[in-house]
């Protein structure tokens, strides 16, 4: 990754970190505590253009979903269908993690966790940083990140972080989250209410989950901060990060942001939506740009006047040349004469040509009607003529009950139209909950 900004919002804390990594070891070289009025002024002053974001969600939704075993790229649709029924977000953003597969009333079924929260806590946070012309790279959940750092092979893990008067308890099981909860606290620190939480967290994790926490890790201050004196119903230790090169306090106290420097921002844990990303790319090509369009205008202006003397030069040539050809006016004229006769026909060959260059929509029609399958229906056929081409968009629904069924009936669908004479399929998509699909395909018999 080498250097790094990484900012990490906690509660009303802005914590930041300047990091660099190389061969999996981070070198932590200055840290921020920030409130919210400093920060923007913090981002005015700041050269840094890129930065990573951490952050400590509230509000969120959670659940475990059991999904037909689909193909994986139909999996983000079933998922965002089941959040849009079951949460309370009419916008979301959400991370899932494969748990793997399991019989639910004799059907195998798929197991996934989803993290999900509200866009409009994304978009209030990166909105800052584009005002002030900066670009977030990445945006992560803290909890995420952390885990990432729970490398226990295969214990489960019950880790605790604290953020304002809050606690985030989240189990991770095999390196990945499966549950998470936020809880109120009466104050910083782990008291005697806090290993009510906890202890109440693994009994939950052991009669519904069927998972016990064979560890429970504090992060940052609550390891200094530990005032109860009840006992926990797992072993208690405190989150130690390796391959960290600063001072103690600093990988105790920004376990967040130092996590986040070796998490890569393509990973399954941004929570960055496309439509930024796409404007980032955007914003950084535009400076790209700019910058090559300077350095082309130099050059180019060098050029040119390096030309306009070799123009001056050639143009006394052409002149003298002219002079010494005798009849060249006439010879001009008469070539004039003929091309403006020539021309007047240009339409008709224009005509001539283009129509006979347009493939046989006929015969393309005869083509479809010889797929004969009963399980899609065809609802519609939109042809447009191209050079040489005929573009075709075919819109229907698939009629079988199951989406195995569904997805093979249409595959077969797609095999067959590729396999026509002449055609070539583009483009193809179906929207395995409606049922629903679009192929689109070229045919050229020329």
């Amino acid at each position: 990754m080498g250097k790094a900004v990484i900012v990490s919002f906690e509660d009303s804390v802005i914590k930041v970190v300047y990091a660099s990594a190389k061969g999996g070891n981070v070198a932590v070289t200055d840290t921020l505590i920030l409130n919210d009025e400093q920060f923007d002024n913090f981002l005015l002053r700041e050269k840094t253009n890129q930065f990573i974001v951490t952050h400590s969600f509230k509000d969120f939704f959670q659940e475990v979903f059991f999904i037909p075993p689909v193909k994986d790229k139909y999996v983000e649709s079933l998922i965002e269908a089941e959040i849009k029924r079951k949460a309370p977000f009419s916008t979301f953003s959400f991370i899932h993690t494969d748990l793997g597969e399991k019989v639910v009333d004799g059907k195998k079924m798929r197991e996934v966790f989803v993290f999900a929260v509200r866009n409009d806590e994304i978009n209030g946070i990166v909105n800052r940083f584009i005002q002030r012309d900066k670009v977030v790279k990445a945006f992560y959940p803290d909890i995420f990140v952390i885990a990432s750092m729970m490398d226990l092979k295969d214990k489960s893990v019950l880790g605790v972080i604290e953020a304002g008067l809050n606690k985030t308890l989240f189990l991770v099981s095999k390196g990945n989250i499966c549950f998470v909860r936020t809880v109120q606290s009466l104050e910083h620190g782990l008291g005697d209410l806090d290993i009510q939480n906890i202890n109440m967290t693994v009994n939950y994790c052991w009669q519904s989950l069927k998972i016990g926490p064979s560890i429970v890790m504090l992060t940052e201050h609550l390891c200094r901060n530990y005032n109860a004196t009840m006992s926990a119903a797992a072993p208690i230790a405190c989150l130690t990060q390796r391959y960290i090169s600063a001072k103690s306090e600093v990988a105790h106290d920004y376990t967040a942001p130092v996590s986040a420097v070796l998490v890569p921002a393509s990973g399954r844990a941004n929570l960055l939506m496309k439509e930024y990303k796409r404007f980032f790319q955007a914003r950084q090509l535009l400076v790209y740009s700019s910058f090559l369009f300077l350095i082309s205008s130099f050059i180019g202006a060098g050029y040119a006047a390096y030309s306009t003397s070799k123009i001056g030069e050639m143009k006394k040539r052409l002149i003298s040349a002219r002079k010494t050809l005798p009849g060249i006016e006439g010879i001009i004229t008469a070539y004039d004469s003929k091309n403006e006769e020539l021309n007047r026909y240009a339409p008709y060959l224009a005509l001539i040509n283009s129509s006979a260059s347009i493939p046989d929509l006929q015969g393309f029609l005869y083509l479809l009607s010889k797929l004969n399958m009963d399980s899609v229906q065809l609802v519609s056929i939109s042809v447009t003529p191209g050079e040489r081409v005929l573009h075709s968009e075919l819109k229907g629904s698939v009629k079988s009950d199951s989406y195995g069924d569904a997805q093979r009936d249409y595959q077969l669908l797609v095999d067959r139209i590729g396999k026509l004479k002449g055609v070539a399929v583009t483009d193809h998509s179906l929207d395995l909950i409606k049922k629903e699909f679009q192929i689109k395909a070229d045919f050229n018999d020329l």
